[in-house]
């Protein structure tokens, strides 16, 4: 049961992304040496040495059942899955040329091309005065993904020339490592879905394949496309899929090794290239630093366009920088567990018997304070200028532990470094990069391979010819603007940015952010709970507006006005069909429903004419939406809400003299008076609505989140229209329903109570129609009856009014039973 709690607890911090932070707890809580357990059967060591020595190539130690969790064919394993040594060993010689030796050489001249369009994307997009956040971290995603393709299949995926996560794979791979991690941790679920592929009709459902539209399946199939060209010779190019053709790999074991590469390196590249870059404009000192190197060495003419690896490497800096980076922000989190072999094995002064499960801590290790120092929590690139040698090797020989050891080290490592000083470089040759959010520059999360997202950066073009002056920079600072008045165009670029500026002290929160969507959700009935409204602005990205959201709100707008004036227009047709015989009731009804017709008809126009967009697409939309012509509506907005309010206690006051006038008894005018006061409702609610729209016209408005309120108490207003003019139909469906319901009580009353029928006057009882004759109630229950009187006169207050009738008596005709069982009119 304890076993089962842990992995339960393991599982839930690998789906945070919180698995490593856990890690460094249970070793600076609870261990006093190089070795913690972490289950019944588990440990994890973060000390250099055992970590070399259990990777070592003869060292009894082999692959546990952790590696079953990165196997994505059943019936083939891959170069990480494979736990077999002679296996995994012959996989490796196949693998190894194309990226190490020679094959390094010739990629760079790929990489070259690539990174020099990629900077010429971030200059022309988001380096330019009037450009906005560049969500720095995304694009470098789209760099190496380009870059891996390209090397493997011979042609980049396209992620940088389109600005886009082509085919999904960013999101699928980030996908297929979540899922990695549950099998990671349930170990007994790897081998019931090993066994369940035994079934062929199983395994299509349980395991990718080629043929699949989504997921990991379309990645192997677009690599399947692409083997399957390469198979005649005449087809092959200076790609790894070629090169492994040739090396007699069969396609099937291609098309998982490519996938492995493809996530290997990109996403860990990319993680890399983001914490160096954000470790370094992060400390004013190293940036500084590094960037006086770099720019003092371009001004030498010692470096080429873009950096070769060759020159890279003779910039110190440079050098220290990246090694830190890596150092300090490890891109693999993944316990990666070696299993103890026969006879056991003593591990930091501890006897693991055989089996035993050995995670490697790649945490732990590049902060052991014996190797770096007391100070290994920092980032410090000047620790790698030491004139110490033996500090300097060791730190070397750990540092060197984030590529593997012996017969596991990473084979690309070579092209990886080349990659990250290559674009680290670079970004700082050509921008002046600042944080957009200090207080929260990205948000990162670790599925045993980090992701980040949210990275947003301001860039700022670097002139070598003419370096900027003080005066210059200030003049260079873009005045503060909305987003109004963009061409779809100009909207394009910016869906990936906050609406808004957060207020100070507040951070945005794109992942989870507040919302009081369900307000309207609640009181209308459609949802509006996904998407931006009901979010504060500066929680949402100017692309979390879909485009039906935005066509919901300019509805909204351009109909609310016609559907409030339906109502408020009936209900005085109600009066005037209630109380029409007075004279001034005709004509005060009749103006009100006039002024209220053109009233709102001209909001409505209004609306229409100020926000219909040009054309029909989601951009267009979004672009009329926040437009400045739009926008001046607000002021519309707040009109509306005064004469909502003015209106609503025109309606609630109007029939009170009528009823008052009448002559009727006190209890009957009480009645009737609180039936029109449901008015009430509509003017608070015009009232609050009031308030949110004043709030709304205000220019730093949080309109996304004001929008909802102002919806909200715009229905609640018209539902109390509606239960006014429902009134009277209530009324008489509620006496229609009173002679049964009361019928039934009474029959079951004497039941309960014990007492005898009433009696008539006679002494005898009383038949049931007797009893409710004698009450007032009516043998039809389609007519609405008066208990009170058979006769009402309906006199004016005002007898001096001339024209209009003073007096006038009118007779109810009714049927009713009486207690003898006649019938007769009054």
């Amino acid at each position: 049961m304890d076993r089962g709690k842990r992995r339960i607890r393991w599982v839930v911090h690998s789906t945070e992304g919180a698995a490593v932070d856990k890690e460094s707890h249970v070793f600076n809580a609870y261990c006093l040496g190089p070795v913690a357990r972490i289950g019944p059967n588990n440990v994890i060591t973060d000390d250099p040495d055992t970590t070399r020595r259990i990777l070592a190539a003869r060292s009894g130690y082999v692959r546990g059942p952790w590696f079953d969790s990165v196997r994505i064919d059943p019936y083939i394993p891959n170069i990480v899955s494979e736990r077999d040594v002679k296996k995994h060993s012959k996989i490796r010689a196949k693998l190894a040329p194309s990226f190490t030796g020679r094959s390094v050489a010739a990629m760079e001249p790929i990489i070259d091309g690539l990174v020099l369009g990629w900077l010429d994307l971030l200059r022309k997009r988001f380096a330019g005065p009037d450009q906005g956040l560049c969500d720095i971290g995304k694009r470098v995603q789209f760099l190496t993904v380009d870059i891996i393709t390209k090397i493997c299949l011979g042609d980049e995926i396209g992620c940088v020339k389109n600005d886009c996560d082509m085919h999904h794979l960013l999101e699928t791979v980030e996908m297929g490592n979540k899922v990695c991690q549950y099998f990671s941790v349930f170990l007994e679920m790897n081998t019931l879905f090993f066994q369940l592929a035994r079934i062929p009709a199983l395994a299509k459902r349980l395991f990718p394949r080629p043929s699949d539209s989504t997921g990991v399946g379309r990645l192997m199939g677009m690599i399947h496309q692409v083997v399957e060209a390469r198979a005649p010779e005449e087809n092959r190019r200076n790609d790894v899929v070629s090169s492994l053709l040739n090396q007699g790999m069969i396609k099937d074991q291609i098309d998982s090794e490519l996938i492995i590469a493809l996530v290997a390196g990109s996403d860990t590249t990319s993680t890399s290239v983001q914490s160096i870059l954000l470790s370094i404009i992060t400390n004013p000192q190293v940036y500084d630093t590094l960037r006086s190197e770099i720019r003092g060495a371009v001004a030498r003419g010692q470096i080429s366009s873009p950096i070769q690896d060759a020159e890279a490497k003779q910039l110190v800096y440079l050098q220290a920088s990246v090694l830190e980076g890596l150092r300090i922000f490890p891109p693999l989190s993944q316990l990666r567990e070696r299993v103890v072999p026969p006879g056991g094995d003593t591990v930091g002064g501890y006897y693991l018997p055989e089996g035993t499960f050995v995670g490697l801590n790649t945490w732990g290790l590049q902060r052991n304070k014996a190797v770096y120092g007391e100070d290994a929590g920092l980032f410090c690139p000047e620790r790698w200028l030491t004139d110490d040698a033996d500090r300097l090797h060791a730190m070397h020989q750990t540092h060197s532990l984030i590529f593997g050891h012996g017969s596991t080290k990473c084979l690309g490592m070579s092209m990886a470094m080349m990659e990250l000083t290559k674009v680290i470089f670079e970004l700082l040759r050509n921008f002046d990069i600042t944080i957009a959010n200090p207080h929260k520059p990205w948000v990162s999360r670790g599925y045993g391979i980090f992701f980040q997202k949210d990275f947003y950066v301001c860039l700022r073009p670097v002139n070598y010819t003419h370096p900027p002056t003080y005066e210059d920079a200030v003049g260079s600072i873009p005045p503060v603007t909305t987003m109004a008045d963009l061409t779809p165009e100009a909207l394009s670029q910016l869906l990936d940015y906050p609406t808004q500026a957060p207020p100070p002290g507040v951070t945005p929160n794109f992942n989870n952010p507040h919302s009081i969507a369900y307000q309207v959700y609640i009181t209308a009935g459609f949802c509006v709970t996904k998407g931006a409204f009901g979010k504060h602005s500066w929680d949402i990205r100017m692309g979390d507006y879909t485009k039906s959201q935005v066509v919901l709100a300019l509805l909204v707008e351009i109909t609310l006005p016609l559907s409030i004036c339906a109502v408020k227009a009936s209900v005085l047709m109600l009066y005037l069909h209630v109380f029409g015989i007075l004279r001034w009731m005709r004509i005060a009804s009749i103006t009100g429903i006039v002024f209220i017709v053109a009233f709102h008809l001209s909001l409505s126009i209004s609306f229409a004419a100020m926000c219909a967009p040009q054309a029909s697409s989601r951009l267009d939309f979004l672009a009329a939406f926040i437009s400045n012509k739009c926008r001046h509506t607000n002021a519309l907005v707040v009109f509306q809400g005064a004469g909502n309010v003015a209106i609503d206690l025109f309606l609630l006051t109007l029939p009170l003299p009528a009823i008052w006038g009448m002559q009727m008894p006190l209890r009957r005018k009480l009645a009737t008076s609180a039936m029109f006061s449901v008015g009430l409702c509509a003017c608070s609610s015009s009232i609050i609505g009031l308030i949110y729209r004043v709030q709304f016209y205000r220019a730093d408005s949080d309109t996304s989140y004001l929008v909802v309120p102002l919806w909200a108490t715009s229905m609640a207003e018209e539902t109390a229209g509606v239960i006014i003019c429902c009134m009277p139909s209530t009324a008489i469906v509620f006496k229609s329903v009173k002679g049964p319901v009361a019928s039934w009580l009474s029959s079951k009353l004497p039941r309960l109570t014990g007492s005898s029928p009433s009696r008539d006057r006679r002494g005898k009882a009383k038949t049931r129609s007797q009893s409710y004759s004698s009450l007032g109630e009516l043998s039809s229950p389609n007519i609405w009856v008066d208990s009170e009187a058979d006769t009402h006169s309906l006199q004016q207050l005002k007898p001096g009014n001339a024209g209009v009738i003073k007096k006038m008596e009118f007779t109810v005709s009714r049927t009713v039973q009486q207690g003898y069982g006649r019938q007769g009119h009054l």
